[in-house]
């Protein structure tokens, strides 16, 4: 099971860890999320929290959401969603339909 708690320096990691798997240097993050090099450094030293703000902008260049970069939490996948929306009310609300075939 995953820990909720907050770890700077483990969320750290994984801003580098994703900065460097898009093959970006911390100059060009700095300038795609519009900060300093110098506060990409320290946010992947686990040095500070990011803002809001930034952290947003963070998960739209390097990709991922904010419960993975803050507590390591990836997306849980959905259970084989429904492919329509007939399908999606049978499943919601437990709605049996009957299929008409002509004979």
């Amino acid at each position: 099971m995953q820990s909720s708690q907050l770890d700077l320096e483990r969320m750290g990691i994984r801003l580098r860890q994703k900065r460097k798997a898009k093959g970006l240097r911390q100059k060009e993050l700095a300038k795609l999320v519009e900060l300093s090099e110098t506060h990409i450094s320290n946010l992947e030293r686990g040095r500070y929290l990011p803002s809001l703000p930034c952290l947003l902008r963070l998960c739209d260049v390097l990709g991922e959401t904010p419960d993975y970069y803050l507590f390591g939490l990836l997306p849980r996948p959905y259970a084989s969603a429904p492919a329509s929306m007939d399908e999606r009310e049978t499943a919601e609300h437990g709605v049996q339909t009957a299929q008409i075939t002509e004979h």
